[in-house]
């Protein structure tokens, strides 16, 4: 179970996702907190929703690395995201390898909608490779059909590090 618990940041994160200074944002799927940690300098607030205690306990330690100021800018939801309500208040949503392991992939997309507010964007990734944690291995046309689907309109989708990337916004 140790193996579970890696703390690592997502290189295809860091390398296109910039949360805008002071914003909200919010990890669907966040594990042990990685996004949250890496992000918590910028942002005003980060939550994360995780379905798994074990990794939300895990995250705590690597949150007590942080300075308070940084740790206070952080909260963790151990939920389903689907059994969530949101009032469309966040500026980023994050759902980073998720959306492989889930049974409704658009139930979760059309959470990541209710969750952005007008101007927000999401950052959407599906791992090209297929391992034995995930349902299934979409094809980046089936991925954008999802996002459709949830109503998010998609400003830019390519794929790069062996991961389909879309950013989308919620669909005027």
């Amino acid at each position: 179970m140790e193996f579970n618990h890696r703390f690592f940041q997502r290189p295809w994160v860091c390398a296109h996702f910039r949360p805008r200074p002071n914003s909200r944002l919010l990890d669907i799927g966040s594990y042990v907190g990685a996004n949250l940690f890496y992000f918590s300098p910028v942002v005003a607030e980060a939550v994360g929703v995780e379905a798994a205690q074990p990794y939300i306990d895990t995250s705590y330690g690597f949150f007590a690395r942080l300075p308070p100021e940084l740790q206070k800018r952080i909260r963790t939801i151990c939920s389903l995201v689907e059994d969530l309500s949101f009032d469309g208040d966040y500026d980023h949503v994050l759902c980073v390898d998720v959306l492989l392991h889930v049974i409704d992939p658009v139930a979760v997309l059309c959470k990541v909608h209710e969750a952005l507010n007008e101007s927000g964007d999401a950052f959407l990734t599906i791992n090209v490779s297929r391992f034995r944690t995930h349902v299934r291995t979409p094809s980046m046309d089936t991925f954008k059909t999802w996002c459709h689907e949830a109503g998010l309109e998609i400003e830019r989708a390519f794929t790069d590090m062996k991961q389909h990337i879309i950013v989308a916004r919620r669909a005027a």
